[in-house]
């Protein structure tokens, strides 16, 4: 069962997602209430197999794994995922060792059975605090463009605009000096020496026409300074 909800914040805006892996149904319908009601999208599974189906079709922020599940055990299935989110293992195991190893290989709290739900809903949110998860990148805007810099995107609207790799780093050091003229020795040596990739001068022609062709509509974005080189726009131009 999904159930969406939104947090506004003073930091901004936050949609965490929770994956609950857990077979006794009422523990895993309490803990999804709570979290729920505190505004959290929350999944849950009552398998490793329905867990794992859902980490590859949804984005989950962080994971509340019992151990001891129908169809295997909840350690082994975390330390064999390729991107784990964030984990919390929730088990009725008060196993010193069984508790040291979770945590040295990567998890982030283990909470022993049985507990209460303010507990655990105090220590989720701690771990969602100290990771800042779900938390929406700032966006900023350049004419028609949305530039996420933490995650390296850029959008039109709400289409994100998809480069090869070289004009990706093209528009980024563009990007990163906007409003100053860059010449094209400049531009290929950065393409070049710092990603160990052979540029020509008719490569960048190439690219920096098809970055406009991605990126300009009815504005130059990218202007050309005749003898002298290109440079990113701090404000559009309209044709």
């Amino acid at each position: 069962m999904l159930q969406k909800r939104t947090i506004t914040t003073k930091g901004g805006i936050f949609i965490v997602s929770i994956l609950i892996v857990e077979d006794e149904k009422a523990i895993a319908e309490g803990i999804q209430l709570i979290l729920n009601n505190t505004g959290y999208t929350t999944w849950h599974a009552e398998t490793l197999r329905m867990a794992n189906q859902i980490l590859q079709t949804q984005h989950v922020d962080l994971l509340l794994l019992d151990i001891s599940l129908p169809d295997g055990n909840g350690i082994t299935f975390a330390k064999n995922l390729n991107h784990p989110p964030k984990i919390v293992f929730i088990s009725a195991i008060d196993d010193e060792q069984t508790i040291v190893d979770t945590f040295q290989f990567g998890s982030d709290d283990y909470i022993t059975k049985p507990f209460r739900l303010p507990i655990l809903l105090a220590r989720v949110q701690a771990i969602i605090k100290r990771h800042r998860l779900g938390e929406q990148p700032s966006l900023t805007h350049l004419a028609h463009l949305k530039i996420d810099e933490v995650n390296q995107q850029v959008f039109n609207g709400n289409k994100e605009i998809l480069f090869t790799p070289t004009e990706h780093r093209l528009f980024f050091y563009l990007y990163h000096n906007i409003g100053q003229i860059l010449t094209r020795e400049q531009l290929l040596a950065y393409l070049w020496d710092n990603h160990g990739e052979f540029v020509n001068d008719n490569t960048l022609t190439v690219t920096l026409r098809r970055v406009r062709h991605k990126i300009e509509q009815d504005t130059v974005l990218i202007e050309t300074k005749r003898g002298i080189g290109y440079r990113l726009l701090p404000n559009e131009v309209k044709i």
